[in-house]
């Protein structure tokens, strides 16, 4: 199912099937700001992922002696999610365990999505709950695909990833899908990071500890054309597009990486996994702002 949420500002299209962001139009440019999906360019979709971030080593782990698989970004993109409430500039969307779910993950949870529009911005906020009598372990975070160009007559190598300041940080280093350590500076005194040219060597994974600004802004080099995505909760955030004429870029923060280098699939050691006692609830916010 599919609703649109639209104020003065934006008209946003989002689809319950997975929680799903379809469309961000900026009604004052008329540009679109989100990618219009195609199963040619991206066969498997993802939008929110959890109870992983990535694939786990031999898309397993362990918990309480016992071996589990998940597939890539988990389960939650599986499904069609509950609509608890609807309005002109407003969605929320849950998902509940079911015999299903515990086979490959064997926690109660609730997960609810809220999507709201706030002037020229799509607010998400994300909420897990541990509903079980026992803790859980997971990890959560978004697979966003902003379109690429966003104004007409302009290349992704138009654009760049702005920070907030001059940064001075690595990106972690994957060897075999795994996490080995950390690159020296990769920002070289700027404050940006160029589209043209960075994804030929996978992604860029980056641990918010070391970047001092939690917004990360997609903007043009020819034109005033920008998608700001500010996020708060989430300790690690993956810059990703297809090498080559990719259609779309992405910011997807993440609360966990893929594994570490080294670690034993036990769940509750994985890097980054966040523990919810019995009856806790976290969540997480991202705002996309479009100019």
């Amino acid at each position: 199912m599919e609703f649109f949420l639209e104020n003065e500002e934006v008209r946003v299209k989002v689809s319950s099937k997975a929680g799903q962001i379809e469309s961000i139009f900026n009604k004052r440019t008329g540009n679109e700001h989100y990618w219009q999906y195609d199963s040619a360019v991206w066969p498997r979709r993802t939008s929110i992922c959890f109870p992983v971030c990535g694939l786990l080593t031999d898309e397993e782990y362990r918990y309480e002696g016992k071996t589990y698989s998940l597939p890539n970004h988990g389960i939650l993109r599986e499904y069609d999610l509950e609509v608890k409430e609807h309005s002109s500039n407003k969605v929320v969307l849950q998902f509940r365990d079911n015999e299903e779910t515990r086979k490959s993950y064997p926690f109660h949870f609730c997960y609810t999505v809220e999507e709201e529009l706030e002037g020229n911005a799509l607010v998400v906020r994300y909420t897990v709950e541990n509903t079980g009598e026992g803790p859980m372990y997971y990890a959560t975070g978004s697979h966003y695909t902003y379109n690429m160009p966003i104004a007409a007559g302009e290349k992704q190598s138009d654009y760049v990833y702005q920070f907030e300041g001059v940064q001075n940080a690595g990106k972690l280093i994957s060897e075999n899908g795994q996490i080995a350590g950390k690159t020296d500076d990769i920002f070289h005194g700027k404050d940006y990071l160029a589209l043209a040219g960075m994804f030929e060597d996978g992604s860029t994974v980056l641990d918010m500890k070391d970047i001092s600004s939690n917004k990360i802004t997609i903007r043009g080099l020819k034109s005033d054309v920008a998608t700001e995505v500010m996020f708060e909760g989430f300790d690690y955030c993956v810059l990703w597009a297809k090498p080559g004429d990719c259609p779309f870029v992405c910011i997807e923060p993440w609360t966990a990486p893929v594994d570490q280098k080294g670690h034993d699939k036990d769940i509750t050691k994985k890097m980054g996994i966040t523990k919810l006692e019995p009856g806790e609830k976290k969540s997480y916010l991202q705002r996309i702002t479009v100019r």
